[in-house]
């Protein structure tokens, strides 16, 4: 089965002509006298009005339109997946490096030695990569309505935390 952008047994070779200019200038560009303008198409305006008409001009464009569009959407959604997809393991392994890095740097703290990451490079390294996969899982990675007391954390409460998520124990006698 053809589709009705397809040429028509009905179709005259100048009106194909003229109707695949038409068809290929796009919807916000479509128009009887920007083909009749084209180079490559020899008859008058009029009779193009004439075979728009008589052709169903209108109603073929709309449907390959709408094929257009429906293969738009899926190309979209298919780049949308692999952007996602893409994303979401790069927020993977962002937290991979944090939590490694967490891990080495309280350790390196247990027995003394400075810790190659500060307290807020790790934190800041953890929410950009959970802000990623919000993000691409469609919620929303900021507040907007704030009530109560707002603080801000220091370093000494960012171990703390960072501690008791991964059940770590360091010795409170030590610095930070």
């Amino acid at each position: 089965m053809s589709n009705a952008w397809d040429r028509q047994d009905r179709d005259t070779d100048a009106s194909w002509a003229a109707f695949t200019v038409y068809k290929n200038l796009g919807p916000c560009e479509r128009t009887i006298r920007r083909v009749a303008e084209n180079p490559a198409i020899k008859a008058k305006e009029g009779t193009i009005r004439t075979w728009f008409k008589k052709y169903d001009w209108k109603e073929r464009v709309n449907g390959f339109d709408a094929q257009i569009q429906a293969e738009m959407e899926i190309a979209y959604a298919d780049k949308r997946t692999t952007v996602v997809d893409r994303r979401m393991a790069l927020a993977d392994k962002m937290q991979d490096v944090a939590e490694a890095q967490l891990k080495r740097w309280l350790s390196d703290i247990e027995i003394g030695r400075s810790p190659q990451l500060t307290p807020m490079e790790v934190a800041k390294l953890i929410e950009v990569s959970i802000k990623i996969q919000r993000l691409e899982m469609g919620q929303s990675t900021e507040n907007v309505a704030i009530e109560g007391k707002v603080t801000t954390l220091s370093d000494g409460d960012v171990i703390r935390r960072a501690r008791d998520v991964l059940g770590v124990m360091v010795s409170d006698r030590e610095e930070w």
